[in-house]
């Protein structure tokens, strides 16, 4: 089987300004930001009692948006490209699967083996699929596409004698997790305590569960691979919300940031704490 997929999708600058415009203001509001800021002009005080305040305090920003501002420009335009744009090409040879980087990532292609490789997720929400393979230390590692179609991966799998798992469809908005404690394994919230929440709540209506296609000749121990449990609830404005349960985790989806009031109150339910994952 030997076939390349191209990354097809070109620079966006209105999305690159509206990535830049969050990250200026998720830095603004962060605690690093006031911290410089403060040390900055505590640093104003300290340097030479000759130049007035105001002309100090001027000259350094001054000198500080000199320096600061490119840094931090050619700072987040690497990481816009470097993660928002896949890999440059993924590449299917004879017995290796090539990833290949763009080059201002500084990072090497990646080449997997086929016998390395342990098996395959596909998420359908984001449409990227996971690569889990064991690297030649012994150590477990993944990577991951939104490249290559599910149909190919699953060709992949049959040639391969792999193990596909595929995850229920989810929706799209404020990405957030509910769980008892962020290190310890004994405080996760248990499949009995999922279930009485389960039954707490009629709203929440069964969607479906991780589906595992085993093309390989070996038994599959389930138990071994993460399962998520899919539900959908039913929101004011005729949208709706998603959550899962994952390893004692619970995973929430929902549109609007207006709704996180049901996810803390989810979570005080469960005697346990939520956090913000990220927005999908």
């Amino acid at each position: 089987m030997i076939k390349t997929f191209y990354n097809q999708e070109k620079f966006s600058f209105k999305a690159f300004k509206n990535s830049l415009w969050t990250s200026l203001r998720e830095e603004a509001l962060s605690y690093v930001f006031w911290t410089h800021a403060l040390i900055g002009l505590c640093f104003i005080f300290w340097i030479d009692d000759k130049v007035t305040l105001l002309t100090r305090y001027i000259f350094f920003l001054i000198d500080a948006s000199i320096l600061i501002i490119p840094i931090f420009l050619l700072w987040h335009l690497y990481f816009y490209l470097s993660t928002s744009r896949d890999y440059k090409f993924v590449s299917f040879k004879e017995s290796q699967l090539l990833f290949h980087p763009y080059r201002f990532t500084f990072r090497k292609a990646l080449n997997i083996d086929y016998k390395s490789i342990q098996y395959i997720q596909y998420f359908p929400n984001s449409q990227y699929t996971y690569v889990i393979f064991e690297q030649p230390k012994g150590e477990k590692d993944e990577t991951a596409t939104q490249l290559i179609p599910i149909q190919f991966w699953r060709e992949f799998a049959k040639s391969q004698s792999l193990l596909l798992v595929i995850y229920p469809e989810a929706g799209k908005g404020f990405w957030l997790g509910i769980e008892k404690g962020f290190e310890s394994e004994a405080t996760k919230i248990t499949q009995s305590e999922f279930d009485f929440f389960v039954i707490q709540h009629p709203e929440l209506e069964l969607m479906g569960k991780t589906t595992f296609e085993n093309y390989s000749k070996k038994v599959i121990a389930l138990e071994d691979y993460p399962t998520h449990i899919q539900y959908k609830f039913e929101l004011n404005d005729n949208s709706y919300g998603y959550l899962s349960f994952i390893d004692g985790k619970i995973n929430i989806q929902v549109p609007h940031k207006k709704y996180l009031h049901l996810v803390e109150g989810f979570a005080q339910e469960l005697n346990a704490e939520y956090s913000f994952l990220g927005k999908l």
